[in-house]
């Protein structure tokens, strides 16, 4: 090897869809041993990038839909006369120790050396079939194929396929870490950054089999692997699940058929490379070195807490705003309801409590000491959840002596970290001078210093510095500025279901907002704002009133508080989406309930304006046609007398002359009938017409001389 190193060919890296876990250790491998990693930049094809590297890695579980284009570009380098190479290209296939998983064998322990008898499982029959093409690729002098088949690959933010990602995930989430079947179970595993040394060794110190299997010494279960890291990473609580649990089918517990292998292997080529001298990076397994990976586990998957502290006066909107943030990072609200929580827990306090309920003492009883306050508070951001994924501070501290009682850890807690830094320190060195002790009982020149440890059992007569703490100090502050006449405003505008007495009322808003002017002057001497102590580390974000009333206020703050880069939480979870969908669903649902309703009710109402008015066009009608019939009736009165008295009498006598005579023309004879009658009928009305006429002169000469006699009557 040369001074600057070779070329490596990474399929991750070469191409960028694949998954980059194994990658990422290797060219982290390559950065430290100064090699050049080979990229895709269009200017060389996979073939002439094979003919110019000296190893060419690919990830067969992971990346396995290219492991046959690297093999196919091999080979077509092999054959390529103008390709002349100083050295062999190291084909490099990373698998899993899983293509082993069904193999028979009466031995205690599965042996390397005996690979050609593996056998796998149909989950990992595919990945075998690829190991068996990767080592029939090999060509003399020019192809050297070797299958590396790792343990359970753990560290550098785990592997989400083949590790124990869920395991870490599930921790960090505080709910209990699953394990399958009884826990006895004790896995294989490698770190990947050791799997990485491995392939470099490879190169350099080929093996004698053309397959190893890549091992560390943890001999460690799965159930003290699932305690330790829910009590490292989580709340210490574990969860033993059947391996034919619903929780195991979906996934929940990781990969089934890796958590529950039951066997160990002889790893001849790494105990080589130990004898050698190889450097392991976690030779004694994820346990020994799970804060470590827990470290590792939250860098990678940009996991930090966000840790907020909203400060305003009363009215500012600080819950309103905490609420709005919590619920788009899934954080927990530290408000006075969750402290005043935390300190009932306290047997004095919640006696004191108690009694004052009896005694029903109005609100101007004692402060509460500000060391229990601190007390309750501290307990509260220790808490599994805060640590982890952060926590919002809706209003503490109020002062600030309670900003510099959270931000400094007590004596006894200094006194404590001390202790426990300085056994961790005499751990390490411990372990640094067991690996040399031979050495060191053999060498007559090595003397050991009989006060070179009297430091160490010595504790200190004088209290400590304080010390701060790093889990309780925000990392964000947002200060919300608003006038008090506007916050009072604000106040008076809450409706009246919403006031909370002694909180948001008149009164208590009048004592709150008289604190505040107290507790938080920037002009005094020395100045007593709570945000005081905090403003030489922390950047304050100052959010000033008109920025309060816009939309987008909260997407200001969110910018703030993710500088630039969002972390990563987990959330929502398969429940947590799957309860927003139904939520969803069921506001839909209710939505689409509503509208058909008012839809239902508008049609009903429009049925019934249409049948009312219906009604009243059929009632108009009727009585129109009532109408219509008795004006018809009306005018045919006269009609009626006419037809009955000229017309009917002698149409019926001709009717009944035809038929008593039934001549052989009734319509002509009927004809001639009615004439006849019409003549007789003629001839009666003028005699009736004289006779009237006679009778009416008669009647007028009476009425004459009626008259004549009375007039002379009266003479």
């Amino acid at each position: 090897m040369d001074e600057d190193g070779f070329h490596v060919f990474i399929d991750s890296v070469w191409w960028k869809d694949c998954n980059k876990y194994l990658g990422k250790a290797v060219v982290s491998q390559c950065n430290e041993l100064r090699h050049h990693v080979l990229k895709n930049d269009g200017k060389r094809t996979l073939e002439q990038a094979l003919a110019k590297a000296t190893i060419a890695v690919v990830d067969i579980v992971r990346n396995g839909s290219r492991v046959q284009d690297v093999i196919i570009a091999a080979k077509a380098m092999a054959k390529d006369e103008d390709i002349e190479r100083e050295e062999p290209l190291c084909l490099v296939g990373i698998s899993t120790y899983m293509t082993w998983n069904k193999t028979r064998t009466n031995a205690a322990m599965l042996d390397e050396m005996l690979y050609t008898r593996r056998s796998a499982s149909p989950k990992y029959k595919t990945t075998k079939a690829l190991e068996t093409l990767l080592l029939n690729s090999a060509v003399k002098d020019i192809v050297e194929p070797v299958v590396i088949a790792p343990g359970a690959v753990y560290g550098m933010g785990e592997d989400t396929k083949e590790g124990f990602f869920q395991l870490f995930k599930t921790a960090w989430m505080c709910k209990p870490v699953r394990v399958l079947g009884d826990g006895k179970t004790m896995i294989p595993t490698i770190h990947v950054a050791d799997l990485a040394q491995v392939v470099f060794h490879v190169q350099a110190e080929p093996p004698e089999k053309p397959y190893i299997v890549a091992v560390d010494r943890s001999k460690v279960t799965l159930g003290q692997l699932g305690a330790a890291l829910s009590s490292v990473l989580g709340t210490g609580e574990t969860k033993s699940a059947p391996g034919d649990s619903l929780e195991a089918l979906s996934g929940q517990c990781g990969n089934v058929e890796m958590l529950l292998w039951k066997r160990r292997f002889k790893s001849g080529y790494i105990t080589e490379l130990e004898e050698k001298g190889m450097e392991w990076e976690c030779k004694s397994g994820p346990v020994e070195n799970l804060e470590r990976l827990c470290k590792e586990f939250i860098s990678v998957n940009n996991l930090r807490p966000l840790k907020l502290f909203i400060h305003g006066r009363p009215g500012s909107g600080k819950s309103y705003f905490a609420k709005k943030l919590a619920k788009l990072y899934y954080l927990k609200i530290v408000d006075l309801k969750a402290i005043r929580t935390e300190l009932m827990k306290n047997e004095e306090f919640a006696k004191k409590e108690e009694a004052k309920a009896k005694k029903k003492v109005k609100r101007k009883e004692k402060a509460i000491p500000v060391e229990l306050i601190t007390t309750a508070v501290k307990a509260i951001l220790r808490s599994p959840e805060c640590r982890n994924q952060g926590f919002i501070l809706d209003g503490y501290p109020y002062t600030i002596d309670q900003t510099h009682a959270l931000l400094t850890l007590t004596p006894e807690e200094a006194q404590a970290k001390l202790a426990r830094e300085l056994e961790e320190k005499k751990k390490r060195k411990g372990s640094e001078e067991d690996d040399d002790e031979d050495e060191d009982q053999d060498d007559p020149e090595v003397e050991q210093d009989p006060d070179e440890h009297d430091g160490d059992n010595k504790s200190p007569n004088k209290e400590p510095a304080k010390l701060p703490d790093p889990v309780c100090i925000p990392e964000c502050v947002i200060d919300l500025n608003i006038p008090e006449d506007k916050a009072k405003q604000r106040v008076q505008n809450i409706m009246s279901a919403e006031v909370v007495p002694g909180q948001n009322d008149e009164d208590g808003f009048k004592r709150r907002s008289e604190f505040f002017r107290k507790s938080s002057d920037r002009n005094a001497d020395p100045p007593t704002c709570p945000l005081e102590p905090l403003r030489s580390s922390i950047e304050i974000l100052e959010v000033p009133f008109e920025k309060q009333e816009n939309k987008e206020a909260i997407q200001f703050m969110c910018n703030y508080v993710e500088k630039g880069n969002k972390p990563e939480n987990f959330r929502p979870t398969e429940e947590e989406s799957y309860a927003d969908q139904m939520a969803r669903e069921a506001k839909i649902l209710e939505e689409k309930t509503r509208d058909e309703r008012a839809k239902k009710a508008l049609l009903e109402k429009e049925a019934k304006v249409r049948m009312e008015r219906e009604q009243r066009d059929n009632e108009r009608r009727k009585q129109v046609l009532y109408e219509e019939q008795a004006l018809i009736e009306n005018c045919s009165i006269p009609l009626r007398k006419y037809l009955m008295a000229n017309v009917i009498p002698p149409l019926i006598q001709g009717l009944l002359e035809v038929c008593r005579v039934q001549p052989d023309d009734p319509v002509d004879y009927l004809a001639e009938f009615l004439f006849k009658a019409s003549n007789k009928s003629d001839e009666e009305d003028k005699r009736e017409e004289k006779d009237e006429k006679v009778s009416t002169t008669q009647q007028m000469r009476e009425e004459s001389t009626v008259k004549t006699a009375a007039s002379e009557s009266n003479e």
